[in-house]
């Protein structure tokens, strides 16, 4: 995914989609990085939205 591209929009009708989508989004940024550069590094904050992403 390249990162030039113009931003869009996505509108989800329940938080667990919100959250599953963003989850997708997460695991292809990882698999793109770790393809190009050998490895995939993250830092989490504390915020509400990892405590949600274990609700459902």
């Amino acid at each position: 995914m390249a990162m030039n591209k113009a931003p869009q929009l996505h509108i989800y009708p329940t938080p667990a989609e919100v959250l599953t989508s963003l989850a997708d989004y997460f695991v292809e940024l990882a698999n793109q990085a770790v393809a190009e550069h050998g490895r995939f590094s993250v830092a989490l904050s504390g915020a509400i939205l990892p405590r949600s992403s274990t609700s459902f």
